[in-house]
């Protein structure tokens, strides 16, 4: 069986001695990853959002998406962060379970596939996306409406 070994940043970009990589290869070799590593490693993934370079918006390809229930069985909200330079702020999409079923999206958010499966958890409870509305032509709405109405089409 093979062991697992550490690169530096100096091995990558070919600036480190054999001794350092000796010292990184012995290091690597002892430390173990935990299970707590490898699951931080798929939520990183379940936040990654590709399309944020359209509009380099802070904070990059990575977004936390947060579900709240505003009202029992009938609202939801959902935050992500969203800025520019030093200026971040959360971005908000309400969620509304329709009486006859389905549900009502207003301003929806960036469809990391975090968002997504809190989304499917929803459609699996109250029926499909019926309705998805824009509010505003303001950009940190309307970058992600096309994105997120090809998830659910319907």
């Amino acid at each position: 069986a093979t062991k697992p070994t550490a690169t530096t940043s100096a091995e990558s970009n070919g600036t480190a001695t054999p001794e350092k990589k000796a010292t990184a290869t012995r290091k690597g070799a002892k430390k173990k990853r935990s299970k707590q590593d490898w699951e931080m490693e798929a939520v990183d993934k379940d936040q990654q959002y590709p399309l944020w370079f359209a509009l380099p918006l802070q904070p990059g390809e990575r977004r936390v998406t947060k579900r709240y229930e505003v009202l029992k069985n009938t609202i939801y909200t959902f935050e992500q962060l969203l800025g520019t330079l030093d200026v971040i702020v959360n971005i908000r999409m309400t969620v509304v379970a329709l009486a006859d079923g389905g549900l009502f999206v207003h301003a929806p958010v960036a469809p990391t596939p975090e968002c997504l499966r809190l989304m499917r958890e929803l459609e699996e409870k109250h029926g499909p996306v019926k309705y998805i509305v824009l509010p505003t032509t303001a950009v940190e709405h309307k970058l992600f409406l096309g994105p997120f109405a090809k998830k659910f089409p319907g």
